[in-house]
């Protein structure tokens, strides 16, 4: 593990709890990886992730622009409804939500593995644009916050505590002091 994050939670984390641990054999080759061993969660820094959205969006570029446009607005409406509530959503991007989940994000999903249920980000801010993007797909995003130094993992958002762009609260039995 070339970070104390990854080295926490996966080999500690995971492996406390019977978890299955897939490593990457190259950076370079992590889409297939993922498609090779299915992951249902993927921790890692905001360099891999930064990766991946870009891999998926230089593969959007070559599409056809219905299908381009149809994953922007599908990628729009499904951030809004992260925000603001499903029930925010007018007809039509309803319409192009459910229509990019079956005919875009599906097949997205699938290249990640198509079991990706979870996203652990630490090591750095994640972008935003990453995240809600990531998390656009059905794949919840969480990050967190440490220092190699001190703690790996200081604050974390978890589940119902989850805010994209936020490294959340403290973890159990850690205090937090600004001095």
């Amino acid at each position: 593990w070339a970070h104390s994050f990854g080295h926490t939670c996966e080999l500690h984390g995971l492996v406390s709890v019977g978890g299955q641990i897939a490593l990457v054999e190259a950076v370079d080759k992590i889409i297939a990886n993922l498609a090779e061993v299915h992951p249902t969660l993927l921790f890692s820094v905001p360099r891999i992730f930064n990766r991946i959205y870009d891999n998926l969006h230089k593969q959007m570029a070559g599409k056809p622009p219905v299908i381009q446009s149809l994953f922007k607005a599908g990628i729009a409406a499904a951030t809004k409804a992260r925000k603001q509530g499903a029930g925010s959503l007018g007809l039509g991007e309803k319409l192009k939500l459910t229509l990019a989940k079956k005919l875009i994000f599906k097949k997205v999903v699938e290249k990640l593995g198509g079991k990706m249920q979870y996203a652990f980000s630490g090591g750095a801010a994640l972008s935003k644009e990453v995240a809600e993007f990531i998390d656009a797909l059905g794949i919840t995003v969480y990050e967190g916050y440490g220092l190699t130094e001190t703690s790996p993992i200081a604050t974390a958002n978890r589940p119902g505590a989850h805010r994209i762009g936020s490294v959340g609260k403290p973890i159990e039995h850690v205090k937090i002091v600004i001095d």
